[in-house]
C-alpha cells in the first residue's frame, strides 16, 4: 500500500528474522511511503517490519540493537534480538533467538553476525568484557528494582524486562564463545530467564 502519512507506517510492528514480512522504501526522503511483502502472508496475519534491518537502513543491522530500541521506541524487542556489545576491538554482535528444543520445550542459542564471535587473538579479552558487564548487572540489581519501583506500570516493566534480558544475552553470549551449554532455560516471551 502507499500512504502519506506516517501514522500507518508507525503501527507496524518490529521484528526481525522470519517474522519479518513486509519492508518499505525510505521513509525519509520526504515522498509516499510504499510497504511491500518480503514473502508470502497469510491472511490475518500481523504485518512486522524491521526497524534495523529494512532496505534503507544502511548500516543499522550491526550498530543499532536492542538497547536503541528501548531508548528510541521505550519496548523490548521480541525475538529474535539483536545485541551489540562494543568490547575490545570490533564489536560483538549476536542475535539471540527461541526454537523448540528436543523435548518440545523453548530454548534459546546465538547466532553471531559479521563475524564477530570471540575468536583466538582476542577471545578472553572479548569474554571478560562481556563477564565484567554481567557482574556489574547483578552487583546492581538490588538498586535497579529499588528504583524501578518508582516508576509508572509500563516504564517499570520495560526498564526490568530490559535488565533481565539484557543479563540472559549476556550469559548466553559468554557461554556461546566458551563453547558451553547454558542448563536451563525458562522463558517467557518475549524474555527467558537462565536457572
Amino acid at each position: 500500500f502507499v500512504s502519506r502519512h506516517h501514522q500507518v507506517y508507525d503501527m507496524m510492528s518490529h521484528r526481525n528474522g522470519n517474522w519479518t514480512n513486509v519492508d518499505s522504501n525510505s521513509a525519509h526522503r520526504g515522498k509516499d511511503i510504499v510497504v511491500f511483502a518480503v514473502r508470502d502472508v497469510k491472511a490475518g496475519e500481523q504485518m512486522y517490519l524491521s526497524y534495523n534491518e529494512c532496505s534503507d537502513c544502511e548500516n543499522y543491522a550491526y550498530t543499532y540493537g536492542l538497547p536503541d530500541l528501548v531508548k528510541d521506541y521505550g519496548f523490548v524487542e521480541q525475538y529474535p534480538q539483536r545485541w551489540i556489545f562494543p568490547g575490545p576491538g570490533k564489536p560483538m554482535v549476536f542475535d539471540l533467538d527461541v526454537k523448540d528444543g528436543l523435548d518440545g520445550k523453548p530454548e534459546l542459542y546465538v547466532t553471531w553476525r559479521r563475524n564477530s564471535k570471540p575468536k583466538k587473538k582476542r577471545k578472553e579479552e572479548k569474554i571478560e568484557f562481556l563477564e565484567v558487564h554481567l557482574d556489574r548487572l547483578d552487583m546492581i540489581k538490588d538498586k535497579v528494582y529499588e528504583e524501578a519501583m518508582k516508576l509508572r506500570d509500563h516504564e517499570r516493566s520495560v526498564n526490568l524486562e530490559f535488565y533481565e534480558t539484557m543479563k540472559t544475552a549476556l550469559k548466553y553470549g559468554i557461554a556461546d564463545s566458551r563453547g558451553e551449554p547454558i542448563k536451563q532455560v525458562v522463558c517467557m516471551e518475549p524474555t527467558c530467564e537462565v536457572q
